[in-house]
């Protein structure tokens, strides 16, 4: 697909239809309150432990997320486990035969999990910049019709 990634219905509802196109409804899967798998690593099933509830309270985890979501705890729990590998042998190096330097190949790896990580983390809206995104009413943190506090006119 070429082109910028297109805008969902709720949030081109927000923010006004500048491109003067038809605004065509997603469709909405069914919303369910997640379960772990059983086949997933430990320390992925203990990130979607950490994680699952808050997504699902925001209402960004459906029927159709959880095998996307499993593969960002599974990249969690590969980045981890190849970290703590690196950490255990003390920088992740090792000298070859001919005598350099090399990295281990666990170096890598947890390298690879964790972009693998970081493009499913923005999926979700995950780190600060694509929160920004993620806009919706519900989540106002201050009455926007109460504005008389935000007036740099206004009365002292």
């Amino acid at each position: 697909m070429k082109g910028p990634r297109p805008i969902p219905f709720a949030i081109r509802r927000i923010t006004g239809n500048l491109s003067h196109r038809p605004m065509l409804p997603e469709p909405r899967p069914l919303q369910i309150k997640p379960t772990c798998p059983d086949w997933l690593h430990p320390f992925a099933r203990e990130h979607w432990a950490h994680l699952a509830p808050e997504l699902d309270r925001l209402g960004l985890l459906s029927v159709l997320d959880l095998g996307p979501f499993a593969l960002l705890c599974q990249a969690y729990a590969d980045w981890r486990v190849n970290i703590e590998f690196v950490l255990l042998t003390k920088g992740g190096v090792y000298r070859t035969p001919g005598g350099f330097l090399a990295a281990v190949p666990q170096v890598s790896m947890a390298n690879q999990a964790a972009a693998s990580y970081h493009r499913l983390a923005v999926e979700w809206g995950m780190t600060p910049s694509s929160r920004t995104r993620l806009a919706d009413p519900r989540f106002a943190l201050f009455d926007e019709s109460d504005d008389s506090d935000l007036d740099p006119w206004g009365p002292a």
